[in-house]
């Protein structure tokens, strides 16, 4: 979307005018528009974490390097022609519709299978304690993990404004005096162990749930 909308402006604009527009204003308005899609393609992207969860349409901002690379190519491609050949920036156009379209299409169906297809550990567990945990259990619950992804999606099942939840880094050995204040449960997602304070109830595969002493 940061490629298309711009570009498709632009081919309705060089359809208005064409090539009888002076080859300055050409190149000129061919740099403003690059400089609206160029955001696209620098590293500010790769410096968040995009939190997919149950909302698949964000997927689409995941792509493979393909359908990024080519959807950079293309579009800057499309920008030069503009600038020299205007009476052929319509196929420019067209040829980024399979890429910004489909391709993205395709890659929102993979990255939702890949991240939310098979239920993980914190599927498990969250069903799990949202089953056998009472509502007063699940306020008293903390829920620890190694990822915000992870978490959070424990704290989706379980589905309790009072359940709290923390972020330790990969294979944290931690005390469970560290728990909020009342905490009755601990259940854990991930490499983390609970060693003090805590006597292990449920040992599963990637998750563990925990009583506090």
């Amino acid at each position: 979307m940061f490629v298309i909308v711009p570009l498709a402006g632009l081919s309705a604009l060089a359809a208005g005018f064409g090539e009888r527009a002076n080859v300055v204003v050409r190149w000129a308005t061919a740099g403003a528009f690059a400089a609206l899609i160029t955001s696209a393609f620098t590293g500010f992207f790769g410096t968040l974490t995009i939190q997919i969860a149950d909302a698949p349409t964000l997927a689409g901002l995941v792509v493979n390097l393909e359908v990024f690379n080519a959807a950079a190519i293309l579009g800057i491609s499309s920008l030069l022609l503009f600038a020299t050949f205007p009476r052929w920036s319509p196929w420019a156009f067209a040829a980024l519709l399979p890429v910004t379209m489909i391709g993205t299409g395709w890659q929102i169906q993979d990255q939702y299978l890949t991240l939310r297809g098979p239920q993980n550990a914190s599927d498990v567990v969250g069903q799990q304690i949202a089953r056998s945990f009472t509502a007063d259990e699940l306020s008293r619950t903390w829920v620890i993990g190694s990822s915000r992804f992870d978490v959070t999606n424990v704290a989706i099942w379980a589905d309790n404004e009072e359940l709290t939840y923390a972020i330790f880094g990969p294979g944290s050995l931690l005390d469970a005096a560290a728990a909020p204040e009342g905490t009755k449960k601990i259940v854990v997602t991930g490499d983390l162990q609970v060693i003090e304070g805590a006597s292990l109830e449920v040992d599963g595969q990637g998750y563990a749930i925990y009583n506090v002493d």
